[in-house]
């Protein structure tokens, strides 16, 4: 089971945590519901939170093998 910091997850700890996705507000924030809502918000999203990754992937001289891995299942 993965654990992560998702609306549904951080709302059984957190005081008053909405647990629903604030882009489509149709479902609980899970992990499995943040890479699969189409809501143009989180689909526009998903670039701009991998491409800094990719970029210091690549600063720091990661193996190309390594880079490409990573960056394909991100």
């Amino acid at each position: 089971m993965i654990i992560v910091g998702s609306n549904y997850n951080q709302s059984w700890y957190k005081k008053g945590m909405n647990p629903s996705c604030h882009s489509c507000k149709q479902s609980d924030r899970t992990c499995a519901h943040v890479l699969h809502c189409l809501e143009e918000g989180c689909v526009d999203a998903m670039p701009r939170t991998n491409d800094p990754v990719e970029d210091w992937l690549r600063r720091v001289d990661i193996d190309l093998d390594l880079d490409y891995c990573l960056t394909e299942y991100v």
